[in-house]
Formats: structure tokens, C-alpha cells, sequence
């Protein structure tokens, strides 16, 4: 007993704080996750269409101030012309940051907290956070500062002040995966099911997810997915490519804390992805092959596995490594885990 208080006592002191649940818990910037907000909110409100074109010249300057798009940051090249689909897939900031700006703070805030963001998802988990999702009455209110142009900026592409748990972003997931519609999440089988329409139409959600599945595609910025997608057949629906296993996703990096000496902040890593589950029987083993296999295999699909998933990563820094990043960090996890999960039916 006593060895087991002793290694109680270690676990609370290991600075990792690995008894902490972050799922549920702990708060963070939701980076370029949050680009999908903007872009419903954008189209919701018509501030933008899916025709809405942006000039990517590296750098937005306004007044003495430069907002960057982390493509010319880290490799010195730009985009030029750029609309909302190739926005999603190539996460370009200088489309949200306009695009951010066209909606206002207010419509954002709202469609954020129409997503879910800024409130308790409701799971039966003790400790759970709310987030933030600030907008100008929060920041004069709370700071008694007024709401610039820069704060717009950071917003739109989920930096400032903006804070998610990673079960908010599963849940915006799963609400785009399920046409709009929001489900309360929880951990009891039995619990009764909490959903509600958001409204968002069909031709405003299509190429959200047309360009959550160009991020996993070729071009986009999920790299590690790349393979995957392409072993799948595209369609141009991409609800019916999701279906088909198609993965749809997003990337983030997250930018949180003081900068250093040379003015560059810590970053974790994001990433959450919406995957159709095939027929597992068939990948598995032929009809042909070993029929009692293949019937059990679909018994089991059918009595247990949902049609889609959605796939959450967080990888937070440490002092061994500060800049996490969601294509090279947390992208590679979610294709583990989703690759276990195709594998993980076994033989009676």
C-alpha cells in the first residue's frame, strides 16, 4: 500500500501533469482548427461566397502593422490569388485574416459559440472547461480595452485570446461530419442523444469539407495523409467521399505564451480529422477467400462501429521541444490511431 501512495505522490509531482485530463480540461489556442469557424461564419453570414477572392502578397500590412502568412514566413513564398477552398487546404492566413475582417468579431463569436466553443459540452466528465471566446463587449468589459482591427485578425485565424478544448474541436468536427447538426457528447452508451440543427445549408457546408479533404489530399498541408487519400476514389461529393473512407481534416499550429529574445513563441500542434469507416470485412478478408470470416467481420461492423469517426490530436511543447507543429507533430498520431482502428477487428 504504501508503494502505491509513494507512486500516487510521484505522479502528482511529475511536472508533465499527466492526471490531468486535457480532453476536457485543459484549454488552448485552437490556431488554424479554427479557420473552419471563419469560414461558416463567413458564408452563414454572406460577409463571403465561396467565389470571394483574397491576394496573398506575404505580408497584410495595415498602418505600421504586418499580419504574415506562415507560408512567406517560413519559405518566403506566397499564394497570389487565392478563394476559400485552396484557402482551407493550403491554410493560408491572409484569406482569414480578410475574410475574419468581411464577418466581424461579433458574427464570429456567435458562429464560434454556435459550434460549441466558449461553453461546457455537457460529457459526464468532472473538471471540464469552457474555453473563451472573446469578442469586443468581452474585452472592454474584462480589460477595459477597446477591439482593433489586429484583434479581428488573430481571431480569425484562432490565435488571441480565443481558447478551445480538444473535445470542443471534436465536436465541431463531428457537427460538420453530421451536416450541421450538433450532438452533445458523452461516454455513457446509454445516454440519451442531444442534438440540434444549426442551419447551415448544404451549399455552404460542401466546400468547407471539400476543403478538409484537399488539407489530407495532395497539395494540401497534412502530408502524412497524402497516401492515405489517395487510395481512395474522389467523386466530387464529398460527403459520399468521406462515406467511402476518404479523410477529411484540418491542421493547426498554435502559437501560446511570452515570445522569446527573438521574438518567436512556443507552439503546439493540432490536428483532427473526419474519416469514413468502410467495409472493414472486405479489407480484411474476401467473401471468397474465407466466408464464416467475412460474415462475422460484417456482423461485428455493423453491430459496433459507427459509419464515420472524428479524430483529435493535441501535441503540446515541452523544453525538449517548443514548436510543435500539427502537419509534421500531431498528423502522423491520428494516422496511427486510425490505422489501428481499421486493423484492430479480430478473428472469433
Amino acid at each position: 500500500r504504501e508503494q502505491q501512495q509513494r507512486a500516487i505522490v510521484q505522479l502528482l509531482k511529475d511536472p508533465r501533469q499527466v492526471l490531468f485530463d486535457r480532453a476536457v480540461a485543459g484549454t488552448y489556442p485552437p490556431g488554424s482548427i479554427f479557420k473552419l469557424v471563419t469560414a461558416i461564419a463567413g458564408l452563414e453570414s454572406g460577409s463571403i461566397t465561396t467565389s470571394t477572392s483574397v491576394l496573398d502578397e506575404g505580408v497584410l500590412k495595415v498602418g505600421d502593422y504586418g499580419y504574415a502568412n506562415w507560408y512567406y514566413s517560413q519559405y518566403g513564398r506566397t499564394e497570389g490569388e487565392i478563394s476559400l477552398q485552396r484557402a482551407i487546404a493550403r491554410s493560408n492566413d491572409i484569406y482569414f485574416y480578410k475574410a475574419a475582417e468581411f464577418t466581424g468579431p461579433d458574427t464570429l463569436a456567435t458562429w464560434a459559440r454556435n459550434l460549441g466553443m466558449g461553453s461546457k459540452t455537457g460529457i459526464e466528465l468532472a473538471g471540464e472547461a469552457a474555453g473563451l471566446v472573446p469578442d469586443p463587449a468581452w474585452k472592454e468589459r474584462t480589460l477595459h480595452e477597446q477591439w482593433y482591427l489586429g484583434n479581428t485578425y488573430h481571431f480569425g485565424i484562432g490565435q488571441g485570446d480565443v481558447l478551445v478544448t480538444p473535445l470542443q474541436v471534436a465536436q465541431l468536427f463531428q457537427t460538420i461530419g453530421n451536416d450541421g447538426v450538433r450532438c452533445a457528447p458523452h461516454i455513457i452508451s446509454q445516454a440519451q442523444t442531444d442534438c440540434t440543427s444549426l442551419g447551415i445549408t448544404e451549399e455552404h457546408l460542401l466546400p468547407v469539407v471539400q476543403g478538409m479533404i484537399d488539407v489530407c489530399s495532395t497539395g494540401g498541408t497534412a502530408y502524412p495523409f497524402f497516401p492515405y487519400n489517395e487510395q481512395h476514389e474522389r467523386t466530387g461529393n464529398p460527403f459520399m467521399e468521406i462515406a467511402g473512407g476518404t479523410a477529411a481534416c484540418k491542421t493547426g499550429t498554435a502559437e501560446f505564451g511570452p515570445a522569446n529574445q527573438q521574438g518567436i513563441r512556443k507552439t503546439h500542434g493540432w490536428f483532427s480529422v473526419i474519416v469514413g469507416i468502410p467495409d472493414i470485412a472486405s479489407q480484411i478478408v474476401s467473401s471468397e477467400e474465407d466466408p464464416a470470416k467475412f460474415a462475422w467481420l460484417a456482423a461485428q461492423q455493423s453491430q459496433a462501429l459507427p459509419k464515420s469517426v472524428v479524430i483529435t490530436v493535441l501535441v503540446e511543447s515541452d523544453e525538449t521541444k517548443p514548436y510543435r507543429e500539427g502537419s509534421s507533430d500531431a498528423a502522423p498520431i491520428a494516422l496511427t490511431i486510425l490505422e489501428r482502428m481499421i486493423g484492430s477487428v479480430g478473428s472469433p
